[in-house]
């Protein structure tokens, strides 16, 4: 964990597409990548806008996989999950902070942290996936 103020930086955790399948049968893995840099974005959290953002890249990133069908279903889901009064703890937005509010804007201090976090492992993430991870989330503070 990293402290930032008040506010504690939980390490990464993923199951990649909660409950749903990352693939079709013939292609167990196709959109398993668009979930877990979803997944990072939950992470991190920020705005509602971003939270929207991070939404529309997971569908976009499936529909480049070829599941154009499937991006769109799992668009609607995740959008209307965000209005179900379930929530897992470790999966809602901005679910790597503790004593951080929801829905905030990252600040270059947190995007530091959570980059120097990034650094210290999580060989399952390719590295590109690190770098523009938090090119993204810098391209933010502009």
């Amino acid at each position: 964990m990293t402290v930032i103020g008040q506010s504690v930086l939980r390490p990464l955790s993923t199951d990649y597409c909660t409950n749903y399948p990352e693939g079709t049968p013939r292609r167990p893995d196709q959109w398993k990548h668009c979930c877990l840099i979803h997944d990072m974005y939950f992470w991190a959290g920020g705005s509602k806008g971003e939270r929207y953002e991070a939404d529309l890249e997971l569908k976009n990133c499936i529909e480049a996989s070829g599941a154009r069908r499937i991006a769109q279903l799992v668009f609607l889901a995740v959008r209307a999950g965000s209005y179900s009064p379930i929530k897992y703890t470790n999966k809602k937005w901005n679910n790597g902070w503790q004593g951080r509010s929801e829905f905030r804007s990252l600040t270059g201090e947190e995007i530091n942290l959570i980059e120097m976090e990034l650094a210290q492992g999580y060989d399952f993430i390719s590295f590109e996936n690190k770098d523009n991870f938090v090119k993204k989330l810098r391209s933010r503070l502009d």
